[in-house]
């Protein structure tokens, strides 16, 4: 399997820079990247806030959509906590990245098209107490292990 780009759009910030966001799928199909288009808040990012006491703390994202087709992005909903990545990139340059979290997606299904569809993206912090780890015999990880 490997990563593939499926959707992307552009869209200027705030402070008119110019940012490219792109959906990679894990997959062995081959996919064609679709162009897509942002909605009017097309991709903010959410820092936490800071504390002395977790030195380390993830961030995550929103993404709002335009689906122009019903249930177009309805596919984008999965199980495999890890098989979307999303990529923000600033004036080119990568600046974000994270994977997305399809449980917490919304879409109005009164509508049929033109509609906006909200996904959130973690930057993989969160999803690390969600994966096994084993050692080098293949062995779970399990409780406290020191250096």
């Amino acid at each position: 399997m490997s990563l593939q780009k499926k959707y992307y759009y552009t869209f200027k910030g705030l402070d008119n820079t110019a940012y490219l966001a792109e959906i990679w799928q894990e997959t062995t199909a081959t996919i064609t990247a679709e162009e897509i288009t942002g909605d009017s808040d097309p991709f903010y990012i959410e820092y936490p806030a800071a504390s002395i006491f977790e030195p380390v703390k993830g961030s995550g994202c929103t993404l709002n959509l335009l689906s122009t087709t019903d249930r177009k992005f309805l596919s984008l909903y999965t199980a495999n906590i890890m098989e979307y990545q999303i990529k923000l990139y600033k004036s080119g340059i990568l600046y974000w990245c994270g994977y997305l979290d399809s449980e917490l997606y919304s879409e109005p299904f009164n509508e049929l098209t033109n509609y906006t569809v909200t996904f959130t993206g973690t930057d993989g912090f969160a999803l690390l107490e969600r994966l096994n780890y084993v050692d080098g015999s293949g062995n779970k990880y399990t409780g406290l292990v020191t250096q």
